[in-house]
């Protein structure tokens, strides 16, 4: 069997998805946009330019020869730069037409003669799967995020209880043209042979929306490197977030239920890392041991993680939620939303903590008891560890494979 996988992106698992099928003798190309290689020439040109340095850095990708790659850089190099100086409604319609333009490349590219499967993913693959169909390829598709009616119910369900939150991005997911968009994702989904989704939430989501069970599995995203290192002892007791600060990951709510915890002042923080999406009117008259720190390196996470008490992840609808697999192998404990992947990664009260979304009462709880049970917490953290260790991203890329093996036979 051989399989070609396309995505603009090379997030970090997509590059696992494509190292499955390359340590298995089994990839024929990875379509994607901008990349770094270190034996690409034009690049490492690039890599001496100090701003476009941190970009290439990002979009590393050594794992695998440069003669698996085939790509074409130039819009999602403009879509980057866009992102940076332009509104976010000009950005997103630079991503749309982006990914369109790409999928339509990858579509005139597969052929049978070459492949026997296709794997893709959501928004950026009708007409790679319209080929597919065409020629009997066998198609792939990866649904990383929640199916957009449930995420859609969801939200306006939340954006009743506040709705002065609303923000230009959050108007553009869920009013701004996206009939077009969600109507393409749904056909998508409808050309594919097998849907595969990261949480059982995913899962779930599609089957409310009509999607037959039997042709979606779950394969949940891999753990990183656990981190071995001893986590230095702090008399404060941190709380911590990181990722977007959005109204869909709950930021609102972990704020709110921050006002009405009783703890000691002076011996509790709430760390927050990420980009902050929300009004600023939601920071007045937040106490002065609540601190947002902003977008920082990856590298540096991992050492936050080493030095927080618990991670807090209240989110409102999430295809996975990568921070819960970093906190977990870090030896954090996490508290976290159900409608995320969390349900099929921690087991309650043994290794973390699950809270209904959207519900301040069960968030404020979890939170107080983490703070009341330091060594109960403690224990938490050395099992989500030890969890950590025995699914890393081998494991993940041994069970992608196997369930992509079993739905082809």
């Amino acid at each position: 069997m051989k399989v070609a996988v396309s995505n603009p992106s090379v997030g970090p698992h997509v590059k696992q998805n494509v190292i499955a099928y390359f340590e298995r003798n089994k990839l024929h190309k990875f379509f994607t946009t901008f990349f770094y290689h270190p034996s690409h020439k034009f690049y490492s040109l690039l890599s001496r330019i100090k701003f476009i340095e941190k970009e290439l850095r990002r979009r590393q990708f050594s794992s695998i020869p440069i003669n698996f790659f085939e790509n074409k850089p130039i819009l999602e190099i403009l879509r980057s730069l866009s992102a940076r100086q332009l509104s976010a409604k000009i950005t997103d319609l630079i991503w749309y037409y982006a990914e369109l333009k790409f999928d339509k490349w990858v579509a005139k590219t597969i052929s049978k003669k070459n492949i026997d499967a296709i794997h893709t993913y959501e928004h950026c693959a009708l007409e790679t799967l319209k080929k597919a169909k065409k020629e009997n390829i066998f198609a792939i598709y990866e649904q990383t995020s929640v199916h957009h009616k449930l995420f859609k119910k969801i939200i306006e369900t939340e954006l009743i209880k506040y709705p002065t939150l609303i923000t230009t991005s959050l108007k553009l997911a869920l009013y701004d043209k996206p009939e077009k968009i969600n109507a393409r994702k749904d056909e998508e989904i409808m050309l594919a042979d097998i849907v595969i989704c990261n949480s059982s939430f995913t899962k779930n989501s599609l089957i409310i929306a009509g999607v037959s069970p039997s042709k979606i599995a779950v394969v949940p995203l891999g753990f990183p490197e656990v981190h071995l290192n001893h986590k230095k002892k702090k008399d404060t007791f941190i709380f911590m977030y990181a990722g977007n600060l959005t109204f869909n990951k709950g930021i609102h709510i972990l704020l709110e239920v921050w006002n009405e915890l009783q703890l000691p002042f002076d011996k509790v923080e709430l760390h927050l890392y990420g980009a902050y999406f929300l009004p600023e009117k939601l920071k007045l008259g937040l106490p002065k041991n609540v601190h947002f720190f902003g977008n920082i390196r990856h590298e540096e996470l991992m050492d936050i993680y080493q030095n927080s008490s618990v991670f807090v992840n209240p989110t409102l609808a999430d295809g996975f939620g990568m921070v819960i697999t970093e906190a977990m192998a870090s030896g954090l404990p996490v508290i976290a939303s159900k409608n995320s992947a969390a349900p099929d990664l921690i087991i309650h009260e043994i290794d973390g903590l699950l809270v209904e979304a959207g519900s301040k009462d069960d968030l404020l709880e979890k939170m107080l008891w983490s703070y009341n049970h330091k060594d109960e917490l403690l224990q938490m953290g050395l099992k989500a560890k030890l969890k950590a260790q025995n699914y890393g991203w081998p494991a993940y890329r041994k069970k992608l494979i196997e369930t992509i093996e079993s739905k082809l036979n």
